[in-house]
């Protein structure tokens, strides 16, 4: 994670990933490639009667599905940190 509130995916071979929310107080991530074009969205959504956060997911272009998974758990992390939930972990 880096200053900006934004988490850095690196690959093998020198690929590098970008995840970040779309503005501020936002419920929508991106995840961009290194030239800043977005490869998947992330629209999260509280369910208040399952008490769980639930994703729709827009791939406009992936190359591997562990894209996918790095990003649902980075969306899950960058809320909990907006929450401030993580505040008492070690």
């Amino acid at each position: 994670m880096n200053w900006f509130g934004q988490i850095v995916i690196d690959f093998e071979g020198g690929k590098q990933y970008l995840f970040a929310a779309k503005s501020t107080f936002s419920n929508v991530f991106l995840l961009k490639d290194q030239s800043g074009e977005v490869l998947i969205q992330f629209n999260s959504k509280f369910n208040w009667g399952k008490f769980l956060c639930q994703y729709q997911i827009s791939a406009m272009q992936t190359e591997h599905a562990l894209l996918v998974l790095l990003g649902v758990f980075s969306a899950n992390y960058l809320l909990a940190t907006m929450a401030g939930v993580t505040s008492g972990m070690a």
